[in-house]
């Protein structure tokens, strides 16, 4: 990563910053003519990484290192990256996250499925709520209002049409593998005589 390095006891920085929403990093957002910056090499758009090797994540951090620097009057190096390398590099973080984001979604549905296997094994929602599930009640003027086992099955075939309709092969051969797991689990333990 290429870097410069300036002597802060001839001059002024001269250097606003701010977070950067390119890649991890902050931005150069201006850097004052004939000041240290400018003639050391650094432009706008072009985004710090490091302070002095420590790493910087928004402008207060750097600012604050920056002005470390030039009160102990010691030498400053900025590694940084073009705005062209700066664009490549938040490309790749964001392949990144979205990869973390995707692992994690996939926990949530696994937890659900798990969730759902152990009501479905266990008797249904009413029955691990401890309601009965063909019970009614009576509404206004009479009309009779559904159970609750109708009202959660239609929600639950709308959960899986919209599950259905975003989910990659990917998830849904993860969620019957859950599935399977806590199903293999039950038998297990139903064999050994334990509960879940």
């Amino acid at each position: 990563m290429p870097s410069l390095t300036i002597d802060t006891r001839e001059g002024h920085l001269g250097i606003d910053v701010s977070n950067s929403t390119v890649c991890t990093g902050v931005n150069v957002d201006k850097v004052h003519p004939k000041d240290l910056c400018a003639l050391a090499g650094l432009k706008a758009s072009m985004v710090i990484t490091s302070v002095n090797g420590v790493a910087v994540y928004e402008h207060e951090g750097a600012m604050e290192l920056m002005k470390e620097a030039k009160a102990k009057e010691t030498k400053l190096t900025l590694e940084y990256l073009t705005e062209a390398a700066a664009k490549e590099q938040g490309a790749v973080e964001w392949a990144s996250q979205k990869k973390w984001l995707l692992r994690g979604l996939l926990i949530v549905l696994a937890l659900v499925a798990l969730a759902a296997a152990y009501v479905v094994s266990n008797g249904g929602l009413a029955k691990v709520l401890g309601i009965d599930p063909n019970a009614t009640s009576a509404g206004a003027a009479g009309a009779e209002k559904p159970s609750l086992e109708a009202m959660m099955g239609s929600e639950a075939d709308k959960m899986k049409a919209m599950m259905d309709q975003y989910m990659t092969p990917e998830m849904k051969v993860k969620i019957e593998e859950a599935k399977a797991n806590a199903e293999a689990m039950k038998a297990k333990m139903a064999a050994t005589g334990s509960a879940m």
